[in-house]
């Protein structure tokens, strides 16, 4: 919930997101961004561990710009997904 009170107030050009959070996991997060109009064209990077199911990734796929499962290539796979972003907004 903070962080989507910060989201408002600060208006990010990219979020990373990770899926496994306390209070509100990542999906309950996605959804509110979406649902939200200042938030809603935000892009999100979403990085996890979880074991998604195909449902899963698929409603991932739709809503992030990328979806980086952690392990042993996530880090350049992470930095690929950020630098095309980047490239993209400018």
């Amino acid at each position: 919930m903070r962080g989507l009170g910060l989201m408002k107030r600060l208006l990010p050009r990219l979020v990373v997101l990770d899926l496994l959070m306390p209070e509100m996991d990542g999906f309950q997060t996605l959804s509110e961004m979406q649902q939200t109009p200042e938030l809603q064209n935000i892009p999100v990077v979403v990085v996890t561990s979880k074991d998604l199911s195909m449902n899963e990734l698929e409603w991932l796929r739709d809503r992030a710009v990328a979806v980086v499962t952690k392990g042993a290539n996530s880090r350049s796979q992470l930095v690929k997904a950020l630098e095309r972003q980047i490239s993209a907004a400018e």
